[in-house]
Order: structure tokens, then C-alpha cells, then sequence
């Protein structure tokens, strides 16, 4: 059986015993499994346990419930990124988003000023965290940072 997707092999005949001897099974049918995906909030905490686990110190503000509905506490300009890491002589600027997430315009302006600044900025969704990605730059493997970053394009309006 394929671990990702659940299908049997599809070469193997397996045999099964009946009142009238062995016969031979069918070829087995792909059948895919609905892909599950994950919410920010996972994602978010995923990648916090990975930093962890790789020993970097992390900072993550977590939304107050109000009578007003969820509110961060902070002072100054709103959209900074979701995880800020440091650590291994980087610090990594991370942006999360759940399934269909789309950047707002505070936080492309954050986004684009930070990497301006020549800080790492990333733009995660939970098809990164499953293809290995997350893990391979938090590791020092992949790339730190892509040159021209799809983001980058968005360049806020000021």
C-alpha cells in the first residue's frame, strides 16, 4: 500500500480462499484519499515545534478573545508576520497562511520593507509543510531565501 496515497499495489493479485478453492482477486483499484489539509493555526504551530526541536528562539503573538472578537495586542503598525525565528546566526520572517489564505496589504508592506532590509522572508501554506519544504530551510538544506520572491511583486503602494 502507498503510504501518501493508499493504493495497493496494483501488479499484486492477491488470492482468497472459497468453498470452490483459491481464486485470484481483481487488479485493485486506485482509490485516493481526500487530502487533508491543515489550518493556519496548525501550520503555525507546526512550524513552531520544528524551530523548537532545531533550537531557534521563537516569538508568535497570540490573539486575545474580546467581547469585540479576536484582537492582538501590540503597538504600532498592523500585519507584522505571523513567526519571527532566530537563530544559527539567521533570522527568519515568516508569514503564514491556511488553505486559500491571501497576503493583506499590511502585510505585503511589512513583507516587502523587511526584505528590502535584507532580513528572510518567507510566505508558508500547508503544501509547503507536506512537501518537506518548511523543514529543508528551517535545516540550513534549501535555499534561504529566493532572490525575487512571488510577493515581492505586490509591492504596496505608499
Amino acid at each position: 500500500m502507498h503510504p501518501l496515497w493508499g493504493a495497493a499495489d496494483l501488479d499484486a493479485k492477491p488470492a482468497r480462499r472459497t468453498a470452490f478453492g483459491v481464486q485470484r482477486m481483481p487488479k485493485a483499484k486506485v482509490i485516493r484519499r481526500r487530502v487533508v489539509t491543515m489550518s493556519e493555526t496548525t501550520l503555525v504551530n507546526c512550524i513552531l515545534r520544528l524551530a523548537q526541536t532545531l533550537d531557534y528562539r521563537r516569538a508568535h503573538f497570540l490573539p486575545a478573545r474580546t467581547n469585540k472578537g479576536p484582537r492582538t495586542l501590540m503597538q504600532g503598525d498592523i500585519g507584522w508576520p505571523d513567526i519571527t525565528l532566530c537563530g544559527h546566526g539567521r533570522l527568519i520572517i515568516i508569514e503564514a497562511k491556511g488553505p486559500g489564505g491571501i497576503l493583506t496589504p499590511a502585510q505585503i508592506a511589512w513583507l516587502y520593507e523587511l526584505h528590502t532590509a535584507g532580513e528572510e522572508c518567507h510566505v508558508w501554506y500547508p503544501e509547503n509543510w507536506h512537501s518537506g519544504l518548511i523543514g529543508r530551510v528551517l535545516q540550513g538544506i534549501e535555499p534561504k531565501q529566493e532572490e525575487s520572491p512571488w510577493w515581492l511583486q505586490l509591492r504596496p503602494n505608499r
